[in-house]
């Protein structure tokens, strides 16, 4: 008679948390990747580190099937979620160590390239004369005037890390979650 292999809680866990710690590495490396390329923070590749941890969540739940012969969702989510909390608090406390003590100057200097690029763009547009792209990116232009006078603090960077990673991990676990189910056969 053939044995049925389950997952017990703890191999769950602790494949989440391993995978949450590799994801978080490879996004560290991800943003010094781009900081060394010149890259600024409010630039919208910096949005796309949390897409690192997809691909880790993928994996995880293909050896999730392969280490057992039923998987359920709830392991799946729970796997998930081990994985989302590990990769955002990685992430989000070296954002603000960075932020504060290694580059104290890279958001109000991502802040003054963010006006000059829209600055810029306004300046093309009223060259031009195209009245719909000025009114657009003067909106847009407003709107960093905004956040910009609000001023941004590393624990803003860090919180608006942990929030993105949350929702957007949250709703892509339970995707891969049901996905990647396994039961009985």
């Amino acid at each position: 008679m053939e044995e049925i292999r389950i997952l017990n809680k703890e191999s769950v866990r602790k494949v989440g948390i391993q995978f949450g710690l590799a994801a978080g590495l490879v996004s560290i490396a991800y943003f010094f990747m781009l900081y060394f390329s010149g890259a600024y923070l409010f630039d919208p590749f910096y949005k796309f580190d949390f897409w690192v941890s997809i691909p880790f969540l993928i994996f995880m739940m293909i050896i999730y099937r392969q280490s057992a012969d039923k998987v359920t969702m709830i392991q799946g989510l729970v796997g998930g979620l081990y994985l989302v909390v590990v990769y955002a608090s990685i992430v989000a406390i070296f954002y603000y160590v960075f932020l504060s003590f290694f580059d104290v100057d890279f958001i109000k200097n991502s802040e003054i390239q963010r006006m000059d690029l829209f600055q810029n763009l306004l300046s093309k547009a009223v060259q031009e004369d195209n009245k719909a792209l000025i009114s657009q990116l003067t909106k847009q232009l407003e709107e960093v005037r905004k956040i910009v006078d609000k001023g941004n603090k590393p624990l803003d960077i860090a919180m608006d890390r942990i929030l993105t990673s949350y929702v957007i991990g949250g709703v892509f676990t339970l995707f891969v979650a049901i996905l990647f189910r396994k039961t009985l056969k």
